[in-house]
């Protein structure tokens, strides 16, 4: 046997599994060939082929991988598409029927990266980019809308019903309301105090459809209530209202929508546990219901049954209402938090209840969300930050059990986060990674979805939707600082690692030319976040990289950090001399020059060269220069 050419194509990469073997052309199009008894060749048909195959008409296929009768593939966007053998599931589609799949389907349609909802209990919720609805978690009161009350506490995301075009979820303590793409409302799980807005108080487990209206735009669940908007700037809520939360001016509990007055600016709403914020077109700022805690921020602890404006500003672009606490963004990236402070939710290094908003820190902020006693948010470098309850749970996700006053980073020190939703005691996050979501925090209902019931501490519990093994090693940080005049100091981090056998140092002095300056041992294959650092004895300026080293030899470079040359104080050692002298601070990438007092160049040296060679000079005064800096030298 020998090898023989296939064609006379350019190939970019290809891949064989049992009996089939897939390629992608230099042009970016996907050919098949070989057994397809389950669809592996992704021809739409079962029949085997004996010579390539073009794959659909799609030319930006990067890679391609072959299993033994299924296949996945990657393109340009970076979406995932798999085909073949579907037992188990094994395609990542969100379902294991029918058992093979005969054209690529993107598998990471099935993955939760357009909205997530954490509820106040212990359910929680997601929107996949393909319109489904997924729900896992506590079921008691069929707020999961499988039709049941039923639920495995190891529950991993599940659809409700077949509909695709779902937009927007909310979920309260134990109800759910959510938008589809044509505008109408929909609500199930339990309906005491009328919640779902039916009209009844019948608990319902299935999705029913509130009133005939399609110009719904938002939903937001409280704990016994519910508040909406319409297209048309309209204001509604239902449910409970035993502390004036549904702003009608009434204390009347109502079992489908009313108007809250009668205005047609309102643009986002977020229902908290008895109290709603709110903000209208102008960036204005307005809070009604119970006002015990201060989560109104009016400066008072009077409930209002009607909407009141908080302050003056007009630059307010998010809220979120908390258990009896409050958050708000303001349009230049200010965080602002204020109510009930007990386990350190308003994050201001307190545990003082604050009766109007107050800023936190001087961070750029992008996102808030308000859990029962704990906040998270996102800042505008992608960082993830939390603070509050945290006690035996682990909702902050920051590796402890232990509550914190003020904002901490979560420990996996990603930079890419893009959403964040905050629960009871659990909390959950996208990024713009491959896989839908992490969570972290209690998890006796399955609440954060990975399949087990076991509590988490920080965010590396992966959907299951796909393979929770590692990423390649993800650098998520690397710097390098001046820690001294004469020495560099590098810090890098990884999220997690995949077959890492280390990271190389290498330096440049022009960018261009890299030396490798030492070697710093990886953690092999973990899931947990490490850190790194090296010290280098250099004072010029000078270009750092890292190469990382797979285990199988595999090589990946890190951006280039460039540091300037720190001050410089120039000494000979002895000066006078005789013979030789060392010269001293530098930098080692400087040549060097020995000049008369007339400026005449009489010797030169190479860069590093020490000693120096005075051998044969006449005793007298010269100057030694080092790149802008010059010392006199006494030769005796």
């Amino acid at each position: 046997m020998s090898p023989v050419q296939i064609g006379t194509s350019t190939w970019a990469q290809v891949s064989a599994g049992d009996t089939h073997t897939l390629a992608v052309r230099a042009d970016g199009t996907l050919w098949a060939w070989g057994s397809n008894g389950n669809g592996q060749l992704g021809t739409g048909t079962t029949t085997r082929e004996f010579s390539p195959v073009q794959i659909g008409t799609a030319t930006n296929w990067t890679q391609v991988s072959t299993g033994s009768a299924n296949t996945a593939a990657v393109r340009a966007d970076g979406t995932l598409w798999t085909w073949g053998d579907n037992g188990t599931g094994r395609l990542g589609l969100g379902y294991e029927t029918p058992g093979y799949v005969t054209t690529p389907q993107q598998a990471d349609a099935a993955l939760v990266t357009l909205s997530l909802a954490a509820s106040r209990s212990s359910f929680s919720a997601g929107i996949r980019p393909n319109g489904v609805l997924v729900m896992w978690g506590n079921n008691n009161r069929g707020q999961l809308g499988n039709g049941t009350t039923s639920f495995t506490a190891n529950s991993r995301p599940a659809p409700v019903g077949t509909a695709t075009n779902w937009v927007q979820v909310s979920t309260g303590s134990s109800h759910t309301l959510a938008v589809r793409a044509d505008g109408t409302l929909w609500a199930w799980g339990n309906n005491s105090q009328g919640r779902l807005g039916d009209g009844t108080q019948d608990d319902k487990t299935s999705p029913v459809q509130i009133g005939t209206e399609t110009n719904w735009t938002q939903v937001s669940a409280g704990e016994y209530h519910s508040a909406a908007l319409k297209a048309n700037g309209t204001l509604w809520t239902w449910g409970y209202n035993v502390d004036g939360q549904l702003g009608d001016g009434t204390l009347t509990q109502r079992l489908s929508p009313v108007r809250v007055g009668t205005g047609t600016n309102w643009v986002q709403i977020s229902a908290g546990n008895n109290h709603n914020l709110a903000l209208q077109a102008n960036g204005t700022l307005w809070a009604w219901g119970n006002n015990g805690g201060s989560q109104l921020g009016d400066g008072t602890t009077n409930r209002r049954s009607s909407p009141v404006q908080i302050g003056t500003e007009t630059n307010w672009t998010q809220v979120s209402a908390g258990n009896n606490h409050s958050a708000a963004l303001q349009a230049n990236g200010t965080l602002w938090t204020w109510g009930f402070n007990s386990s350190g939710q308003l994050g201001d290094g307190t545990t003082t209840v604050r009766n109007a908003p107050a800023q936190l820190g001087a961070a750029t902020w992008v996102q808030v969300s308000a859990g029962f006693y704990h906040t998270a948010a996102l800042r505008a470098d992608g960082t993830l930050w939390t603070w509050g309850y945290n006690t035996g749970t682990g909702q902050l996700g920051d590796g402890t059990i232990v509550e914190k006053n003020s904002p901490v980073q979560e420990v996996t020190l990603r930079t890419d986060w893009r959403q964040v939703a905050a629960g009871q005691n659990h909390t959950l996050a996208r990024t713009s990674q491959g896989f839908g979501f992490l969570s972290t925090g209690s998890n006796n209902f399955g609440q954060l979805g990975d399949g087990t019931t076991t509590l988490s501490t920080r965010f590396d519990r992966v959907s299951p939707l796909l393979s929770v093994q590692p990423l390649p090693v993800e650098l998520v940080q690397f710097t390098a600082q001046r820690s001294s005049p004469a020495q560099v100091q590098l810090r890098w981090a990884t999220a997690q690692e995949l077959n890492n056998a280390g990271f190389g140092v290498q330096k440049s002095y022009d960018g261009r030319s890299w030396q490798r300056l030492g070697f710093v041992p990886g953690q092999g294959t973990s899931t947990a976040a490490y850190r790194y650092s090296y010290s280098d004895q250099e004072a010029g300026a000078a270009y750092y990289r890292l190469v990382q080293q797979d285990n199988d030899g595999r090589e990946s470079y890190s951006p280039v950090r460039f540091v300037a040359g720190g001050p410089v104080t120039v000494q000979l050692v002895p000066n006078p001399a005789t013979g030789t002298v060392q010269l001293l601070g530098a930098p080692a990438s400087t040549a060097v020059e020995l000049l008369s007092l007339q400026g005449q160049v009489l010797r030169r040296f190479a860069a590093g060269t020490a000693p120096l060679d005075l051998q044969g000079l006449p005793a007298g005064l010269y100057l030694v220069r080092a790149g802008q800096h010059a010392v006199r030298l006494v030769v005796e």
